[in-house]
């Protein structure tokens, strides 16, 4: 699934008048989507804030779209606490990974 479908997931549902209601914490999250995310125990709403964040980031580099003056360590933070959301040692190696690679480019400047 992509981060947008997931984004929208995490939402309250669909209310339009063809749809009926569809209430996504009834039908989809404590029935199973909780489980994609096992180490979450917050509000829905701040976990679909932080997917639509790193959705916004994966955009960006898509559409080959500069990064300059964006908060970077915002991302990176972000991505961190999804990672640990779904997987500990996951979130702990891209960290290390992070730490490293900015120590490169320091050291390079």
């Amino acid at each position: 699934m992509t981060l947008g479908i997931w984004a929208m997931l995490l939402g309250k549902g669909d209310s339009s008048p063809r749809k009926g209601y569809l209430n996504y914490e009834q039908t989809l999250w404590e029935p199973c989507l909780k489980k994609a995310f096992p180490n979450f125990s917050g509000k829905r709403s701040v976990l679909r804030e932080e997917i639509r964040i790193f959705s916004k980031l994966r955009n960006r580099i898509a559409h080959h779209e500069h990064l300059l003056g964006k908060n970077l360590k915002l991302y990176i933070e972000t991505i961190e606490k999804i990672l640990s959301y779904v997987d500990g040692p996951a979130a702990d190696f891209f960290c290390d990974f992070c730490q490293a690679t900015f120590k490169t480019f320091q050291s390079a400047t």
